[in-house]
Formats: C-alpha cells, structure tokens, sequence
C-alpha cells in the first residue's frame, strides 16, 4: 500500500491511541472520515486534533485505558 498524509495519520491514531494497528474496516471508516475533513478545509492540525478527540471517545479506547 501506498502511504499518504491521510493513511499515515489514521494508522498514527491508532498506535497512538489504541496501541494496535488498525482492523480493515475501522481503518475504512477513519480514512473516509479524515478525507472528510480535509475536504471540508480542515488543516492538518484540525484533523489530528479532531481523530484525537474521537478516538480518546471511543469505547475501545476507554475500555484500554481503564485497566
């Protein structure tokens, strides 16, 4: 696969936050979500700063760091 801003970002959050490699369709979504944002004039700040707070949201991510 070829990496991208969009890519490297995604699997960036993951390990950053969920301390794992992104599963195929959680990896889907959260491209499709970055490219979202981006084309909707996000700077690249606002999308680290956006994934941050929706990943540190996310179930998964509460149910890791609660142990």
């Amino acid at each position: 696969m070829i990496m991208t801003y969009t890519t490297d970002i995604v699997v960036e959050a993951y390990r950053k936050h969920l301390r794992r490699s992104p599963d195929v369709d959680g990896f889907a979504y959260w491209v499709v979500r970055v490219n979202e944002l981006l084309t909707g004039g996000a700077t690249p700040q606002d999308v680290e700063n956006t994934l941050s707070a929706e990943f540190t949201e996310s179930a998964e991510y509460k149910a890791y760091t609660s142990k």
